[in-house]
């Protein structure tokens, strides 16, 4: 071939690319030919050829040797193509489609609304807070559902609430707050929460946490007349005077919850009837046990089904207290209270009398009254830290029920020892029981050992600071395997450590510590 000497340096460059490209363009048409007809081994050798012509060979002729080596089963050359595609050219139209991520999907967009508002009423309330700040267009469909704002829960809020914050979700729930759960406001408490009852009319549940006293309790209650449910916990300050008030003006009121901070000024009377009420704790953390007029309070409660007083002085003088007014209770604690003697329904199915301490000749005993009481539905019973006596009309209680008892507490009683429970036991009184604490009391190896042969569907037991050992411990972990949970040996000195390990081993939860008395205090050392 003459070149013409007139010809420039550019110029002889731009003829051997134009040369090159051409060269390149058949090996690729070659190549191409040779794969459509499936002869591979003939298109790698084109594609070779055109790589070794230009080492920054076009991304089609490196694309088309990566495919031919699919073809062939070599995967490593394959592979290696597709990498030095990846850097020759990243914003290539070939690879900007192949590498790009799949265009996000809003998933509410494609579910239709009655799913989306399902997976919706599953979310909790600070869940659904969260999804109103995902993106814009989640914000509109969340906060334009109404009913996804009717349960409002500021329980998981670290600070006071701002008063805008509550007029702000009130609004976006069109006023249908069916339930309320919030700590202290950051404005006026009384005004915060008056203008929530007030604009609320279908309130039914109120719970406060803290930062709540009783006058901005009950300026803000005067209206809140289809409350259903109100418990305030015992970091809000009340009184009983303040509850007794309360009540008053919520006369549709099923559940009532009270810690009372004072509950030294105590009402004349209940003068408001609560026909509703079904549920009514009253727990005092005062100092003072102060009185409490039980007999007009039950009198204005006839339908109450579960009632706590822990903490009061319940006697009035020498007239039994008559329980059996309601004949409808089923729950009734008045645990650290104290009392001289009472009458109760049939119909209770859990008693707690924890720590009662009982007025009369014999300071700190039951009255022999308590021998007469008829209990058929029992079913759970507390009787932790009660004075001596106990045992005259303990088979009383639990004749009628014979073997139904499902929970028993008989902590602290020094009067009940291994005859008594024995006796217990061997009588089939707690052949069903589920849960059994026996803390503090005077037994040994021989009452496990028959808990273990008669009381087949035991799962928590409690035997601390008892004479209980390993032997004990082992056959009881042995017999019942299939159904015993845990087991509490706090203070069992005479327990072997081998035991333990065996009861856990065998899938038992078990508490083994034991204090240890020191002089600068008792510290707990775990085994």
């Amino acid at each position: 071939m003459v070149v013409d000497a007139s010809i420039t340096l550019r110029d002889r460059r731009n003829i051997a690319a134009g040369v090159s490209e051409i060269y390149l363009r058949g090996l690729h048409e070659r190549g191409t030919e040779h794969f459509r007809e499936r002869d591979y081994k003939a298109a790698l050798q084109c594609f070779d050829e055109a790589v070794k012509q230009d080492a920054e060979a076009p991304l089609p002729i490196l694309d088309k040797r990566a495919a031919t080596y699919v073809k062939l089963g070599d995967l490593h050359h394959a592979l290696f193509d597709a990498g030095k595609m990846i850097r020759q050219d990243q914003s290539s139209a070939i690879l900007s489609e192949a590498l790009a991520p799949p265009r996000a999907m809003d998933p509410f967009k494609t579910l239709p609304e009655e799913i989306a508002g399902i997976v919706f009423a599953l979310l909790d309330f600070k869940d659904v807070v969260n999804l109103s700040r995902v993106c814009t267009s989640w914000r509109f469909m969340v906060i334009h559902n109404s009913s996804l704002w009717t349960n409002i829960d500021f329980i998981s809020a670290r600070k006071a609430i701002p008063s805008s914050t509550v007029r702000e979700y009130i609004k976006r729930s069109q006023g249908k707050v069916k339930r309320l759960a919030t700590k202290a406001f950051k404005d006026d408490q009384k005004a915060a929460l008056k203008h929530v009852i007030q604009r609320c009319r279908e309130l039914q549940e109120l719970y406060l946490h803290s930062g709540f006293v009783g006058s901005s309790l009950l300026g803000a209650m005067s209206c809140a007349y289809n409350l259903r449910t109100i418990i305030a916990s015992s970091l809000c300050e009340t009184s009983l005077e303040t509850v007794t008030q309360l009540l008053g003006c919520c006369s549709n009121l099923e559940r009532a919850e009270f810690c009372l901070a004072d509950a030294r000024s105590s009402p004349s009377d209940w003068k408001h009837h609560l026909p509703k009420l079904v549920c009514l704790r009253l727990d005092n953390q005062s100092v003072q046990c102060s009185k409490l007029p039980l007999s007009e309070l039950l009198a204005k409660i006839p339908n109450i089904r579960s009632l706590r007083l822990r903490g009061f002085g319940l006697d009035e003088g020498h007239k039994i207290n008559d329980f059996s007014v309601v004949p409808h209770l089923a729950h009734l604690d008045i645990a650290k209270s104290s009392i001289r003697s009472f009458r109760l329904p049939p119909s209770l199915s859990e008693l707690n009398v924890n720590d009662v301490y009982f007025l009369g000749s014999n300071i700190g005993q039951p009255s022999a009254d308590l021998k007469d009481q008829y209990l058929p539905r029992l079913v759970r019973l507390s009787l932790s830290g009660w004075a001596l006596g106990i045992r005259a009309f303990l088979h009383t209680w639990l004749n009628p029920n014979r073997g139904n008892l499902r929970q028993l507490d008989l902590s602290r009683q020094k009067s009940i020892t291994g005859p008594f429970l024995s006796e217990l036991i061997e009588e089939g009184f707690l052949e069903n029981i589920e849960e059994l604490k026996l803390n503090q009391c005077d037994i040994g190896d021989e009452i496990v050992a028959l808990l273990a042969r008669r009381a087949r569907r035991l799962e928590r037991l409690d035997l601390e600071w008892t004479r209980v050992t390993g032997i004990g411990v082992k056959e009881l972990v042995t017999n019942l395997r299939d159904t015993l949970r845990y087991l509490g040996l706090d203070s069992c000195r005479s327990t072997s450590i081998d035991a333990v390990q065996l009861a856990r081993s065998m899938g038992l939860t078990v508490s083994f510590r034991f204090p240890d008395d020191a002089r600068k205090g008792k510290k707990v050392r775990s085994v």
